[in-house]
């Protein structure tokens, strides 16, 4: 079956009114790399968008890629004298108006680095990296209009660590020290060096009415307009500090978790926590504000504030999970579940926000978790950092406590050899499976009976798993793996932890060539899918244990392999995954997503699906699971969680589901309404409410389990207002529905 795929911009109010090609993200902001101050709102931005609060009502809001941006993984922001804001990024450089809560203009100009944004009269500059030099870029505002005018490179700068507006000049902190210049008068590479910095190492420059403050590892300084270097403080270390701030001759500095005000010469701490990380300090309405890793926070007094919404902490999940309609988020910080509360790893700061839901995990992830599973209400994770290993069950309904542990160590009292889990895989018998990421000597292991067996030692010797990423079992329970030479099979009878017999098949990738397996999965028809760097190919396997492969393909009209996404890179972070209609999905490195349909052809089409074609938040991947009663897929990436509606799900049978949307449905519109929950081969029709038929929809209407009406007659002519009805039969089950749409004809 062809399906139609159009990927649109939305916000989608819920699933059930949601259409087919409909993306939404989910992200956290919580985590504030930079703010400013303005008009009572305190602006921050994320790796998922800009946020604010309202200081006044302690109202937030948001935008990301589904309400206004183009890029994320956002790293600066900056108001100009437009009030409009500059947010920057590796990306591109976007301008934002929040008077009018629209883009009104974006740069993409091949950024490799960016450390800020300056005033100069009309214009704008941005510090950045291009083409391996640093320099400034210039925008100029004509007639409210922003247009790019040139970028001055300066080949002798190591960096730029902050941009700065004084005394008529623009201020280049870098660690070669500190140069400055009227960009009016001389290029950048004439620019002169006004201060001597003694040789200690620079970290922050900041502006204030009358004064410019130098912050270094060793002092703070204050220039002038009189163009005079005083020293504020001279001989402390302030090489851990990350910024400074001053306000009405107030001075502050701030390292990763405390915060400092420099009073009479004194360095006096005034907040401090240790869970907490501090990315800005701010001052406004009179109060001290920070960007921090759990949001804004507010220092009046020595008392400290949060202001947080509820939204998971997880950003970049290694892995997720769907359980009850919940989606799961999992990563060294911890796991978030939609709702949303929040379990970390490590302790929360003291004071957060009681909208903010989050407790602790006494447990140490480490750095990556390579795979989750979902075994009646328990959730597994298998991990492979140097930090822990093994692999870890926690009880959902229970706060994710703690319920077993498996594969920590090799050997008990040799706590040196861990076992980093690759892969983990239960079989049909539950036995819980686990593949080493880097032991050969112990490279797989299970869990049966309250007991782990390591079977090394009953490997045979030519048979040497190479470590890989990926284990599987088939339809018969046959354990498959990497191997050196290429798939290795392990099928066993009776117990395994004492089998009757068992087996040790070595399986070519492809016959005659040396291909590595990347990845693979066995489909529900028994088919054994593999990546390769060679692309994708399939092995059809059957229940005879020493020749499992009855044919491997797909083939060429000559007889040789020719395989599916023969021009894809893919690597050993590449995964397969189906959807609850047998269709095959392989994340690719840095490209997206494949699907392969099972009339093998692609969809949406050979392009896939990536974050130019599509609001997918990154072409980083780190798993995808099936919502299979909701037709959603989601997609985990290195910036959130994409949500996208399918034309892809579990069998609808009856027609009591039935939603229909837009309602009223207003026409002309450029959006037809959608009736969705249609089950396989029925037949649609339009009819007035005494019953005579206005429209049959033709299976060009048809997407998947949604149909379409543009609001026009089988003559093509739109349809007046009033309230009509939407006959729904269903040959296959025989059932049928009969429901009411209001059309207002404008």
């Amino acid at each position: 079956m062809k399906y139609i795929f159009s990927i649109l911009l939305v916000i989608t109010a819920s699933n059930s009114q949601s259409r087919i090609g409909d993306f939404q993200s989910i992200s956290s902001f919580a985590h504030v790399r930079s703010a400013l101050f303005f008009d009572n709102l305190l602006f921050g931005i994320s790796q998922s968008g800009l946020i604010s609060l309202n200081t006044v009502d302690g109202s937030f809001e948001t935008v990301s890629i589904d309400n206004g941006l183009s890029y994320l993984g956002l790293t600066h922001i900056h108001k100009d004298v437009e009030d409009n804001l500059w947010i920057g990024s590796k990306k591109a450089i976007q301008v934002w108006s929040p008077e009018k809560k629209v883009l009104i203009n974006q740069f993409q100009l091949d950024i490799e680095d960016l450390s800020g944004f300056v005033n100069f009269e009309n214009f704008i500059y941005a510090a950045v990296k291009i083409n391996g030099l640093w320099g400034i870029l210039e925008f100029r505002y004509v007639d409210e209009k922003v247009y790019f005018r040139d970028f001055y490179q300066r080949s002798d700068l190591e960096n730029i660590l902050k941009i700065s507006h004084f005394d008529n000049n623009v201020f280049l902190l870098s660690s070669n020290g500190l140069i400055s210049g009227n960009p009016f008068q001389n290029h950048i590479s004439a620019w002169s060096n006004p201060v001597n910095l003694n040789n200690e190492t620079p970290i922050d420059i900041h502006q204030s009415k009358e004064s410019l403050y130098i912050l270094s590892s060793n002092s703070i300084y204050r220039f002038t307009i009189e163009r005079t270097l005083e020293t504020i403080k001279d001989n402390y270390d302030f090489s851990k500090m990350k910024g400074i701030m001053a306000s009405n001759e107030d001075i502050f500095t701030f390292s990763d978790t405390s915060i400092f005000q420099i009073l009479d010469g004194e360095v006096s701490p005034i907040y401090s926590d240790q869970n907490l990380q501090i990315n800005s300090i701010i001052k406004g309405d009179n109060y001290l504000w920070t960007a921090t890793s759990f949001g804004f926070g507010r220092l009046n007094n020595n008392t400290y504030n949060s202001f947080i919404y509820n939204q998971p902490i997880i950003n970049d999940p290694d892995a997720i999970e769907i359980y009850n309609n919940n989606l799961i988020m999992v990563n060294k910080q911890g796991i978030s579940i939609d709702g949303w509360t929040n379990y970390i790893t490590s302790k929360p700061p003291r004071s957060i926000s009681n909208k903010f839901q989050i407790s602790s995990i006494p447990y140490n992830f480490g750095e990556k978790i390579s795979k989750s599973l979902i075994l009646e209400d328990l959730l597994f994770l298998s991990l492979n950092s140097s930090q822990t290993a093994g692999i870890v069950s926690l009880d959902i309904n229970n706060q994710f406590s703690i319920v077993s542990k498996y594969f920590t160590y090799i050997d008990q009292d040799t706590t040196n050899l861990k076992f980093n889990v690759g892969d983990m895989v239960f079989d049909r018998q539950n036995n819980l499976w686990a593949i080493s990421l880097d032991n050969l000597s112990y490279p797989l292991s299970v869990f049966s009976k309250n007991q782990t067996i390591h079977l090394s030692d009953r490997l045979p010797k030519n048979n040497i798993i190479d470590g890989s990423k990926s284990i599987v079992v088939d339809n018969y329970n046959r354990i498959w793996m990497s191997s050196f030479s290429g798939l290795l099979m392990y099928n066993y009878s009776g117990d395994v932890l004492n089998p009757n017999n068992e087996e040790w098949v070595n399986v070519p990738i492809i016959d005659g060539i040396n291909r590595r397996a990347l990845n693979y999965k066995v489909s529900s028809d028994n088919t054994l899918w593999i990546i390769t760097s060679y692309g994708l190919i399939y092995k059809k396997l059957r229940a005879q244990a020493d020749q499992p492969v009855t044919e491997t393909g797909p083939l060429t009209s000559s007889g040789s392999i020719n395989p599916y996404f023969q021009n894809i890179p893919f690597d050993q972070n590449s995964r397969i995954y189906f959807d609850p209609s047998g269709n095959l999905w392989v994340t690719s490195n840095n490209e997206g997503i494949f699907v392969l349909d099972t009339q093998n052809e692609y969809w949406p089409s050979s392009n896939g699906i990536n974050s130019s074609n599509s609001k997918l938040l990154s072409n980083n991947i780190s798993d995808i699971k099936f919502s299979s009663e909701d037709g959603l897929v989601f997609i985990s990436t290195d910036l959130g969680v994409s949500k996208l509606k399918i034309p892809f799900k579990s069998e609808i049978k009856k027609t009591n589901t039935i939603t229909i949307f837009p309602s009223p449905f207003v026409i002309p519109s450029n959006r037809p309404m959608v009736i969705d929950g249609v089950p396989q081969r029925s037949s649609i029709q339009i009819m007035s409410l005494n019953g005579n038929k206005i429209k049959t929809l033709s299976p060009s209407n048809m997407n998947g389990y949604q149909a379409t009406w543009n609001g026009m007659d089988e003559d093509g002519a739109y349809v007046g207002s009033g309230i009509y009805l939407v006959l729904i039969i269903n040959k296959k089950h025989n059932t049928s529905s009969i429901e009411k749409i209001a059309v207002i004809k404008n």
